[in-house]
């Protein structure tokens, strides 16, 4: 829909406007600016209407009123967006959300925030509350989820998507999205973030920011962040994001990403479908997709991903399957730990030396145990160990070789 702007309004031609864009509309979408609002409703609350150059019958306008105030009762998605030549003028306009009690989504643009005048009576249905550069600074979520315009502190019962862009956000508090518990969509893009403390969603935009340290997130996010934006910022590491396995889209393009072992966090997303890289600094080495395609989870070789908007090869793909095969042929060495009654003895002091391990085996009945090997000191890392048990009603064998354990176990007979 079209904006009404009018540099010098004259009420009545304001009021047919008003009327004959709402009845060409389907009533779900309404867009003016802020100062020409606050016109009209002062409008509503004349006692007489004003005299005009339109030879306009006073019945009319009256029905005119009638109809404007019964559409603003239930409309549901409001825009107000105030002109850059006359933001000045809005900035001491008081907006006022009462006549709108069926609001659902309300989109602010260079409209002060601060000066909106009954949030309470929309804020348990909004949907959707979006600000763009307002004329005050929000230096913190905290000044609209919590301390909002109108002073009291409430549940967001509602709201699926909220959208703080260019408001000079400084701080993103962990206490104010306790009260939007239903989130979906966060936007926090183009602000002034350091660090961020995150809500529990499914999709995130941090892009064009100052952020150094990869965001904190809070408990759930793992299961439910799809799509995280962190385009333009200051990151030299994605430590930090290992938690967030069900992620499909993840842009941390034009940050400070140098080296391979900056991306190792990437091995553990086995659902990413899309990643954006370019633009930084190991985009513009040698080889660049290929080392990516290393550090990717190993599901990356079966199936489509994206690098950079551009399908991995076949050659690529090979490379991510091989990278994976070969770190899991490395294990870290295993202790040995020798079991006493269903305990290890590991780092007993009292059985430290091998002779008393020794005696504590040969005293429990029914059971042998021979190391194949030279008596080994307790803590001591061995690489391949073969024990044989012995028991009553059977034997086994355990092979510990590299960390890899198989385990036989065959039954006697009659047992």
């Amino acid at each position: 829909m079209n904006m009404m702007m009018y540099h010098d309004p004259d009420p009545v031609q304001v009021l047919l406007d008003v009327a004959k864009v709402l009845r060409e509309q389907d009533h779900l979408i309404f867009t003016l600016c802020p100062t020409t609002l606050s016109l009209l409703l002062d409008l509503f609350e004349c006692q007489s209407r004003p005299s005009d150059s339109h030879h306009v019958d006073p019945e009319v306008l009256e029905h005119h009123v009638i109809f404007i105030r019964g559409s603003f009762a239930t409309l549901q998605h409001l825009r107000l967006v105030e002109s850059p030549r006359k933001s000045h003028v809005c900035g001491g306009t008081r907006i006022t959300l009462k006549p709108f009690p069926g609001l659902e989504k309300l989109e602010l643009c260079r409209t002060p925030f601060n000066q909106l005048k009954d949030l309470k009576e929309v804020r348990h249905k909004l949907k959707l509350l979006s600000i763009h550069r307002p004329l005050t600074p929000i230096i913190s979520t905290s000044d609209v989820l919590v301390c909002s315009a109108d002073g009291l502190i409430s549940f967001w019962e509602e709201l699926k998507e909220l959208r703080l862009t260019a408001c000079q956000l400084v701080s993103v508090t962990e206490e104010c999205w306790k009260y939007t518990p239903n989130l979906r969509c966060l936007d926090l893009s183009h602000n002034c973030l350091e660090h961020a403390s995150l809500p529990s969603a499914s999709s995130i935009n941090l892009s064009y920011n100052k952020l150094m340290l990869f965001p904190s997130f809070s408990v759930g996010a793992s299961s439910r962040l799809q799509i995280l934006l962190l385009r333009s910022n200051l990151l030299e590491s994605l430590n930090g994001m290992e938690s967030l396995v069900c992620m499909k889209t993840l842009d941390v393009s034009h940050n400070l990403l140098m080296s391979p072992e900056s991306l190792e966090p990437l091995r553990k997303l086995s659902c990413l479908e899309m990643l954006m890289l370019d633009g930084n600094p190991i985009s513009y080495r040698i080889g660049y997709r290929n080392t990516v395609a290393g550090t990717l989870h190993q599901s990356a070789s079966k199936r489509k991903v994206l690098l950079d908007g551009v399908e991995l090869s076949e050659g690529e793909q090979e490379i991510c399957l091989s990278e994976n095969i070969a770190r899991l042929s490395v294990s870290p060495l295993l202790p040995l730990p020798c079991f006493i009654q269903g305990r290890s003895t590991l780092d007993d002091d009292s059985l430290s030396d091998t002779s008393s391990r020794r005696e504590a085996r040969e005293k429990r009945p029914g059971r042998r145990a021979l190391i194949r090997d030279q008596d080994l000191p307790t803590n001591h890392h061995v690489v391949q160990v073969q024990i044989e048990i012995h028991h009553k009603h059977g034997e086994g064998m355990f092979h510990l070789s590299t960390g890899v354990t198989n385990t036989i176990m065959k039954r006697g007979k009659g047992e």
